[in-house]
């Protein structure tokens, strides 16, 4: 297209590493107190409304606090316990002065979905049909 510039993103404008479906899908994982950080999403009716602003406001506690975990390390995790609000969480290697400091234990059984948010009500089916057989 004339007078467009293309121009490839280099690791410095990506502000998440991509998932790898093979690292999670079907994976059994066992925490003890593995460290995070939470902050809240607003939603409506479980569409979130200000998660740009809350990943770039954790992100930026995270790097202050350098409690950065390696790329490859890095998970964000999203809780949904309500229609209203989404709860986010973000790994790090150490205490997050001004952030809801937390951690998580136990056995973790994964599985990766990729599609049309409209489709989630039939992944929760496979993932409670997996579980059940295990």
């Amino acid at each position: 297209m004339p007078g467009t510039i293309n121009k490839m993103a280099s690791d410095q404008d990506i502000c998440c590493p991509p998932v790898d479906p093979k690292k999670w899908d079907k994976k059994t994982v066992v925490w003890k107190e593995k460290s995070f950080i939470v902050d809240e999403v607003l939603q409506l009716f479980h569409i979130p409304l200000n998660m740009g602003q809350v990943v770039t406001r954790m992100f930026k506690k995270i790097e202050t606090a350098k409690a950065s975990p390696p790329k490859a390390d890095f998970l964000m995790l999203a809780y949904d316990p309500s229609p209203w609000k989404s709860e986010i969480y973000m790994t790090v290697t150490g205490k997050v002065p001004d952030a809801r400091n937390t951690t998580l234990s136990g056995t973790f059984i994964t599985q990766v979905f990729d599609g049309p948010y409209n489709a989630v009500p039939s992944w929760i089916k496979l993932i409670d049909a997996h579980i059940a057989s295990l």
